[in-house]
């Protein structure tokens, strides 16, 4: 018999935070058991399965659960020392930390903007969380249940529109960081690593929006995004009031 796998992981497809657990995944070059929840369900899922939190990516990691990209990122490098994901020197291992945590606060404003957008038309949201490894029966018990699931998931993110316009008026601000970041190396080196992999997914999910494509386009980071995340989600077409976007007018240079 085969032995049960050591690493099972419990998701959904379309959420940028468990692409970064499975990018820190493939980076590992771990085989691993992947268990696809419906979302919004998730949440009373992983917890009837033990974990402490009503959150995914959910890990168990032999017998260990663990929740969020930033406890991930280091139980595998602690379970699973080859190719790591920081590195060895102490100020470097400083910096991918400090922008990794930042990541994890980044792809919260990202989350706020993708269902701002979903709020005014439905079909960002399914063009993002896709099927997966869902039954067929899940996966029209999502589709029918979207508008309340949009509903819920913008409630409990905080997605209001005050606090997407905040988000939109500091997104010039946050790119200009990622930039510097790679230009000098604490991003996008030659090796991948944490931070590269909570950073990357949002950018590029971003890359889909009409509303913010110009902002980003020219940037070092769409480019590195495209290179870390190939393909990531599906198109959003310009739904943003107008007005919410007077920060991102001129495009890289603003």
């Amino acid at each position: 018999m085969d032995k049960p796998a050591r690493v099972r992981v419990f998701m959904f497809e379309g959420s940028n935070s468990c692409l970064t657990a499975r990018l820190m995944l493939k980076h590992k070059r771990l085989e691993y058991e992947r268990v696809d929840l419906p979302p919004a369900a998730h949440a009373l899922l992983v917890r009837r399965m033990g974990f402490p939190q009503m959150t995914v990516p959910a890990m168990i990691v032999d017998g260990k659960r663990i929740q969020g990209t930033l406890d991930i990122s280091q139980a595998l490098d602690e379970a699973f020392p080859e190719n790591p994901l920081f590195p060895s020197d102490l100020a470097a291992r400083a910096r991918v930390r400090e922008a990794e945590v930042w990541g994890e606060k980044f792809q919260n404003a990202t989350r706020r903007m993708f269902y701002a957008a979903a709020r005014r038309d439905p079909r960002v949201f399914s063009n993002f969380l896709r099927r997966g490894n869902l039954s067929a029966t899940a996966a029209f018990a999502v589709r029918a249940a979207t508008p309340l699931i949009i509903k819920l998931a913008s409630k409990g993110h905080g997605s209001t529109d005050h606090r997407v316009r905040q988000d939109l008026s500091r997104l010039p601000e946050n790119l200009d960081r990622i930039d510097a970041w790679l230009a000098d190396g604490t991003l996008g080196g030659e090796r991948p690593n944490a931070a590269d992999y909570q950073i990357a997914p949002n950018v590029r999910a971003m890359l889909h929006f009409a509303d913010l494509r110009g902002a980003l386009e020219g940037r070092r980071c769409a480019a590195w995004a495209r290179r870390v995340v190939p393909e990531y989600g599906g198109p959003v077409g310009k739904v943003l009031p107008e007005e919410w976007l007077v920060w991102l007018r001129g495009g890289a240079g603003a």
